[in-house]
């Protein structure tokens, strides 16, 4: 007998590189994204019960399956299998698709390679010390930031004439930097992240959830002082809210998908930049 739908989520899950369900549920945005509590997703998980379609398209989303074979198809056995309970029924359905996923699989659009190489990378925990200091001010962030994204070196004075914040605190947070293990110094004065490429996780807890705001502010404050919007597209219309969340993860992997683009050196035409998807709503009727 093959496995249920809650032993392949499980597996997967395990394998996308979240250790517990909770850390998935929450850093994939919560009830938010997945609309459902946490306990019906542990039921889910613990083979009680069987998501809808949207709800399997979400957390399918939030796997990133789009562009890994060998994890979706577990996924999508562990679901069959759950679904119809009869493993003839499942053969017969195998066999029939055989040949579709051919038909999509060698598609190289910039999407599905930019989610590649995003599930390919791997993940660093950041420690709620290091969480928590990065979020506490412009500069540490900012510091912290210009590193990360880069596997080159830098200096106070190249991050002083980039960011424009005074070059005393400046070679503070460098010097913090090195103590929290997030970055090395080479020679007199240069310092390099040697995580730079890394996906950094913060961790769950309540400093990072209200340090989300402040983290907010010093992009908005760094655009306004030193950036522009580049681009603004919008669409409005009136439709049914319900089905409307149904689309919010291909909106969410859409904005990922400019990831492509992404440098860790820097080049000429090198911009550190942020695209955001915001769906308001306006008016009930």
């Amino acid at each position: 007998m093959s496995e249920t739908f809650g032993d392949a989520l499980s597996g997967v899950r395990e394998e996308s590189g979240f250790s517990s369900s909770r850390s998935f549920f929450n850093k994939n945005g919560g009830a938010g994204f997945f609309d459902c509590t946490y306990r019906h997703y542990l039921n889910i998980e613990g083979g009680r019960a069987l998501p809808n379609v949207a709800l399997t398209r979400r957390i399918a989303a939030a796997l990133g399956l789009i562009s890994d074979r060998a994890r979706a198809k577990r996924f999508v056995k562990g679901y069959l299998q759950s679904l119809f309970r009869d493993e003839d029924m499942l053969h017969l359905v195998a066999f029939g698709l055989g040949d579709a996923q051919e038909d999509i699989e060698k598609s190289k659009s910039p999407l599905i390679e930019a989610m590649s190489r995003v599930n390919q990378e791997r993940t660093f925990d950041l420690s709620k010390e290091q969480s928590t200091w990065i979020l506490k001010s412009a500069e540490n962030y900012w510091t912290w930031t210009i590193l990360a994204h880069d596997k080159g070196s830098w200096n106070a004075d190249r991050i002083v004439e980039a960011t424009g914040f005074d070059a005393k605190t400046v070679a503070k947070s460098l010097r913090k930097l090195v103590k929290l293990e997030l970055a090395e110094k080479e020679g007199k004065s240069e310092f390099r992240c040697q995580l730079a490429g890394r996906v950094f996780q913060h961790p769950n807890t309540k400093v990072y959830t209200t340090g989300l705001q402040s983290l907010r502010s010093y992009r908005d404050g760094m655009a306004s002082s030193k950036g522009k919007t580049l681009m603004r597209y919008g669409f409005f219309s009136r439709g049914s809210e319900r089905e409307l969340r149904n689309y919010f993860d291909y909106l969410i992997k859409s904005v990922q998908g400019c990831e492509v683009v992404s440098k860790q050196s820097s080049e000429d035409d090198s911009i550190f930049f942020e695209v955001e998807t915001v769906v308001k709503r306006i008016l009930a009727l």
